[in-house]
């Protein structure tokens, strides 16, 4: 009987250790849950400013593009648009037609030219089609 009240004493620390260390480590966890979740509001918080930022500025942009003085109030921003993405586009119409005007000694005086400048280029044109341009 006389170490029956030791074992009993030992048992009770044993235990009180145990719990406290699964104590410990609930709160431990806990804590570095609260920190994620802290972290993740933080960052939602940011991409929300970020977004924000970003409509400001697109707002800002168009009011201050319909203010020119070229944006005609009467078409709408689509036509404008249409208007933009035309310009190469006849740009190059434009080009094309001033190469079929030309003759082909004019032709022959650029193509000479152009290879005096820059010789690799010559490579880079079919010179058949190229004198074929001219009208």
């Amino acid at each position: 009987f006389g170490l029956f009240p030791t074992t009993i004493t030992t048992t009770i620390t044993t235990t009180t250790t145990t719990t406290k260390i699964i104590i410990i480590i609930i709160i431990i966890t806990i804590i570095i849950i609260i920190i994620i979740i802290i972290i993740i509001i933080i960052i939602i918080i940011i991409i929300i400013i970020i977004i924000i930022i970003m409509i400001i500025i697109i707002i800002i942009t168009l009011h201050a593009g319909m203010n020119e003085s070229c944006y005609d109030a009467k078409i709408s921003p689509e036509m404008h648009i249409n208007g933009i993405v035309r310009a190469p586009y006849a740009f190059l119409g434009n080009v094309s037609v001033a190469f079929r005007h030309m003759d082909k000694e004019m032709l022959k005086n650029i193509y000479r030219h152009e290879t005096k400048l820059v010789p690799e280029i010559g490579n880079l044109i079919d010179r058949d089609r190229y004198f074929d341009m001219a009208g």
